[in-house]
């Protein structure tokens, strides 16, 4: 649980860094952020049941919430890309 939180700050710094600088130009590659925050959320509930703590079931509803806006998001740059082939350019 410690790795997953201080690996989505991490996440989030570097993410609000690159966009404030230089923005953030959609690559294929970003369908590999979503994994991590999948088995974020999955073993934050699953620990949530298991040790029967409401904070971590509000934390992982949370997350489930953020991971399906990001879902939402990449699902649409990924189709936008290949309509127009920037997913496909290095």
């Amino acid at each position: 649980m410690g790795l997953g939180v201080w690996r989505l700050a991490a996440a989030i710094l570097l993410l609000r860094k690159y966009l404030r600088t230089s923005g953030l130009p959609f690559g294929i590659g970003w369908w590999a952020f979503t994994f991590p925050l999948g088995a974020h959320t999955v073993d934050t509930l699953t620990l949530a049941r298991v040790m029967k703590v409401n904070a971590f079931e509000w934390f992982g509803a949370l997350s489930f919430t953020r991971l399906a806006a990001f879902w939402l998001v990449v699902t649409i740059r990924t189709l936008i890309g290949i309509r127009t082939g920037e997913a496909w350019r290095r």
